[in-house]
């Protein structure tokens, strides 16, 4: 609870529904980018598969140390009939090294890149990344799982310092499978300590 009387926890929650709504529905509202494929051209696509999709997501303050290495975040190689379909990257404290290499993404991505390449069985394509302040969160899909997705979207919010500023607060990427399903996920790096010591 904060000086004023009102809930920290109230905030938050009312911070991840507007990302999530934001992220499911479009909104222009805190939009950070979309990506290319958002039209909403007629196209034929294949049958949802009868088999649930498999969604590895993983959250890593990285505390501004260079990661090195990301292999041990994943799962290891596995039949492909029971390979993860999705991977989504949230990553926390996230600057180190070449400023200008972390504000565009180029290093962290090669990581993935060479991580998911060197223990996982099929291709992956990034389809969407947003960022904020140190936090970034990043969307890898099968590559035969690309032309399925559409109405991709970026959303970020800062509940950091006054509400306004990006050392906290949340991402989301949200996007359309198959042409019906919509799915969002929210990487977040919120306050520790709900008071002065603990």
């Amino acid at each position: 609870e904060t000086t004023d009387g009102h809930h920290k926890g109230f905030h938050i929650m009312s911070s991840a529904s507007s990302l999530f709504h934001s992220a499911l529905s479009g909104s222009k509202k805190v939009l950070t980018g979309s990506t290319p494929s958002n039209e909403s051209s007629e196209k034929i696509l294949p049958p949802i598969p009868a088999t649930p999709l498999n969604i590895c997501c993983v959250s890593w303050n990285v505390g501004n140390e260079h990661p090195k290495s990301l292999v041990g975040l994943l799962p290891p190689r596995i039949p492909k009939s029971k390979s993860v379909d999705i991977f989504v990257f949230g990553f926390q404290e996230c600057t180190y090294g070449n400023t200008k290499l972390d504000f565009d993404l180029a290093e962290i991505r090669g990581y993935l890149k060479n991580a998911l390449k060197s223990t996982q069985k099929h291709c992956y394509v990034e389809i969407s990344h947003a960022t904020l302040g140190q936090m970034k969160v990043l969307v890898f899909v099968r590559r035969s799982l690309r032309d399925v997705i559409d109405e991709i979207h970026t959303v970020t919010e800062a509940t950091g310092i006054a509400g306004v500023v990006g050392n906290k607060g949340g991402l989301c990427v949200g996007m359309r499978l198959y042409g019906t399903t919509r799915i969002a996920f929210i990487s977040a790096h919120l306050n520790a300590h709900r008071g002065g010591k603990h």
